[in-house]
């Protein structure tokens, strides 16, 4: 009689949880981040395998088929006033060494050599012929180089990117290089993250969604499982490099062990 429209208090004990789901703003806040993460990912993804794969692999391929420039001079009137940058054909240039410096360890490890270039005054090579070339590591002509030494500087599209010292060759980090597979796989994974930001934003928005937030949403397992793919990724690009693979087959195994995974994981975190 008295208790009519009061909430249930039997015993002393606390009411029971409600069944609707809680309030749609709730469910909304548990959405946000996922959703956020995949407006932000996805275009990232279509870059990469739209502009920035098919770009690096014309480049290589166009670097692989490049042959010696058959003339002493520049062949356009733009490499005529000083640029290089059209020339296809790879120009070799004579260059005596300045400076060289090999740091390895540390937070900042650093290769490069200063050279300065001695004749084709045509090609631009930056204040009084000098040219910094950076590699990625000291092997194996920079940590032979001394200043002094005579060299031949390789330049395509304007860039240096080979050194060459009595017939040992280094590539500089400027050389077009087969390592679309790394690539591939920073696109998969940023593919993969949008894809695990729409499904947690779905399942933030569904009525019971406060309740698989908790079990499977960004703040409880959300973190854990982008390090996972991101693992993932890594591993499956680092295989397909050792095997020299194509680049796709680095999303061909990444995606179906990352959506076997995240399926595994949401299952089990079902039965809690």
């Amino acid at each position: 009689m008295g208790t009519r429209g009061k909430p249930y208090q039997g015993a002393g004990r606390p009411a029971p949880p409600e069944t609707g789901g809680g309030v749609p703003g709730s469910r909304a806040a548990a959405a946000v981040w996922p959703i956020l993460t995949a407006l932000v990912a996805g275009p990232v993804c279509w870059f990469v395998f739209s502009v920035w794969l098919p770009g690096d692999i014309a480049r290589y391929a166009d670097y692989v088929a490049a042959r010696p420039c058959a003339s002493a001079a520049p062949s356009t009137a733009r490499e005529r006033a000083g640029e290089g940058a059209d020339e296809d054909c790879l120009r070799l240039v004579p260059a005596t060494v300045e400076a060289t410096v090999v740091k390895e360890g540390g937070k900042s490890p650093r290769f490069d050599a200063t050279v300065s270039i001695e004749t084709n005054t045509y090609l631009s090579v930056g204040p009084a012929g000098r040219r910094m070339v950076p590699f990625g590591d000291p092997g194996p002509l920079l940590n032979r180089l001394r200043p002094g030494d005579r060299v031949t500087a390789t330049f395509w599209r304007g860039d240096l990117v080979v050194l060459d010292k009595d017939g040992i060759r280094q590539s500089s980090v400027a050389a077009p290089r087969d390592e679309v597979q790394i690539t591939a796989a920073f696109g998969t994974f940023v593919g993969l993250l949008a894809a695990m930001g729409l499904w947690m934003g779905f399942l933030g928005l569904r009525p019971d969604g406060r309740r698989r937030a908790r079990l499977f949403g960004w703040d409880s397992v959300g973190k854990q499982l982008g390090l996972a793919l991101l693992l993932i990724c890594a591993a499956a690009a680092v295989v397909a490099s050792w095997l020299d693979a194509p680049w796709w087959a680095v999303p061909a195994a990444a995606v179906p062990l990352a959506t076997a995974m995240s399926l595994a994981v949401y299952r089990y975190r079902l039965r809690w």
